[in-house]
């Protein structure tokens, strides 16, 4: 298992990867990670029919500078992770919010990059990811 934290706050514009400023557990030859970077490559099998399955948590925190919606979702190579959608919704400026999400990301026969990306802008307070080969 490996987990990368943003613990410090971030402004996201829509489209704007999570930065991953700590190592809380270092990964494996499987997946690998750069602080200051907003991606974790994962390996694949290396066969299209039989992909090596990750578990990936996110925790993140925001703090809201408007009563709109704020979203976030996993991205793998760029490309939405279907299911993977992080929305939170405050009441007023200054509300403090989390969101979780726990979903199995398959990469088959590459290397792939996760991200978790803003969909709509985020006042992003802190983050955390943990990515686990099952």
């Amino acid at each position: 298992m490996a987990s990368y934290a943003a613990l410090t706050p971030q402004t996201l514009a829509a489209g704007d990867a999570v930065t991953w400023l700590t190592t809380i557990v270092p990964g494996c030859c499987n997946i690998q990670h750069r602080n200051g970077t907003g991606t974790v490559t994962l390996k694949g099998s290396g066969c299209c029919c039989r992909p090596n399955n990750y578990r990936v948590c996110a925790h993140v925190v925001i703090t809201a500078t408007a009563a709109a919606a704020v979203q976030l979702q996993l991205a793998l190579d760029g490309v939405a992770v279907p299911g993977s959608l992080i929305s939170l919704v405050p009441a007023a400026v200054g509300d403090v919010l989390s969101g979780d999400l726990c979903i199995d990301v398959p990469v088959d026969c590459c290397c792939s990059r996760l991200s978790v990306e803003a969909v709509t802008a985020v006042p992003l307070t802190s983050a955390v990811i943990s990515v686990d080969k099952e």
